[in-house]
């Protein structure tokens, strides 16, 4: 009985801890045949001026309108901010959109676009006070959610 009983509490703290939790039924009222309401996430990276297609989404990074960000090798009083222009277009007719997102997180950082949510992650190269970054060479990176 004692070896049963070690068995048995091995095996629940083996499945508590593998994350193996039993499939219950969906609670709220509902007959379990509801949609899953489960979010695609993709992380893309956008070159400046290039176009990049994600299921029927294309994004192209258009412009940096300004990068005022703390250069890495100075200390501010303030992070700074990176504004950038994208267009958006739902692929394979739709009309081309340009939206405005930003780095710093008291300006908008997303956007919803048909039935995606467009997040600016990160923009590179991160500003160093003695170097002066080519447009050329910003790389949006970019959360892309589907609803």
């Amino acid at each position: 009985m004692k070896k049963l009983l070690i068995l048995a509490l091995v095996g629940v703290t083996m499945a508590l801890s593998t994350g193996c939790y039993p499939d219950f039924p969906p609670t709220g009222g509902g007959n379990g045949n509801e949609e899953n309401n489960i979010r695609q996430e993709t992380t893309l990276s956008v070159q400046y001026g290039a176009q990049v297609q994600h299921s029927d989404l294309s994004v192209t990074l258009t412009d940096v309108l300004d990068d005022s960000r703390c250069p890495s090798d100075v200390e501010c009083v303030w992070m700074g901010n990176a504004r950038v222009v994208l267009t958006l277009k739902k692929l394979p007719q739709g009309d081309p959109v340009q939206v405005e997102l930003n780095t710093n997180p008291s300006f908008p950082q997303k956007v919803e676009f048909e039935n995606y949510e467009i997040t600016l992650v990160d923009l590179k190269p991160y500003p160093v006070s003695t170097e002066t970054i080519d447009p050329r060479d910003y790389i949006a990176v970019l959360q892309i959610v589907e609803k």
